[in-house]
């Protein structure tokens, strides 16, 4: 279902803090710098093989950036990737389109995978088909979520973590030329590219196992750790040289570098 990770997302309530914190700790800049589209505030850094994704959503404040979710590339369109996770048994929102004023993307939430996730309007943890009636219903919310008023509220906190299915529309070209500064230095780590997300799994989760792993060789991998949580734990970055697992906290966030 996932032919790669296009990007992993920290929640912040102080975004031009947070992104001056991971510029100054990797030495590396934004390649989109802090953007207001509408209902979010967000900017994005290149890690290599994935961006990471400085955002604030909702009206929340006096916490700690963290992990909040983690943004799939699916292999095959939306309405097939909807036939697997109904085949998989796992529970998900219908496909919706979610507009900016720049672009838009097709989004799927996933339920069952982490502790408080975010409860979309349009389904999560719903079971959903590929039927008429979704089809319809899919139309009607992806219409709906044009509202400023209505995306707002969708994403006013109703949860602490979010993983989703995400296939970008009219994206703006200058998005890939940006990252070849990175790719050519690598920051004051020379960094490489993220190898794993460190995620906590509870014994019983097997969400995880029925979404099976990233296709794609260039893709982030997952590395799980058994615990009493459901939620993701790290970010394990890989260097030229070695730094024998160096931690740099930004907030809560915890990046590992090997």
């Amino acid at each position: 279902m996932i032919d790669r990770i296009d990007h992993i997302l920290i929640h912040t309530a102080t975004p031009e803090e947070t992104l001056d914190e991971i510029e100054k700790a990797f030495g590396i800049e934004a390649y989109i710098p802090l953007t207001q589209y509408g209902f979010f505030r967000s900017a994005m850094l290149c890690f290599g093989n994935v961006d990471i994704e400085v955002v604030e959503m909702g009206e929340k404040k006096g916490f700690e950036p963290y992990l909040y979710g983690v943004a799939f590339e699916p292999s095959k369109p939306s309405w097939e990737t909807i036939d697997a996770l109904q085949t998989q048994a796992i529970p998900h929102s219908l496909p919706v389109r979610i507009y900016t004023e720049t672009f838009s993307w097709t989004s799927i939430s996933l339920g069952g995978f982490l502790d408080h996730e975010m409860k979309m309007p349009y389904g999560t943890n719903w079971m959903f088909g590929n039927n008429f009636y979704a089809h319809m219903m899919s139309r009607l919310f992806s219409t709906l979520m044009k509202s400023d008023a209505i995306s707002k509220a969708s994403g006013k906190d109703k949860g602490e973590a979010s993983l989703f299915f995400c296939e970008f529309h009219d994206m703006p070209e200058d998005r890939a030329k940006a990252k070849e500064a990175f790719l050519q230095d690598g920051g004051k780590y020379g960094l490489v590219r993220v190898e794993s997300i460190m995620i906590e799994k509870k014994p019983d989760n097997n969400a995880w196992k029925k979404l099976g792993s990233p296709a794609s060789k260039e893709s982030v991998s997952f590395e799980f750790m058994e615990s009493d949580k459901n939620r993701l734990h790290a970010i394990r970055l890989k260097a030229k040289e070695s730094y024998h697992d160096r931690v740099i906290m930004i907030g809560d966030v915890k990046f590992v570098i090997g």
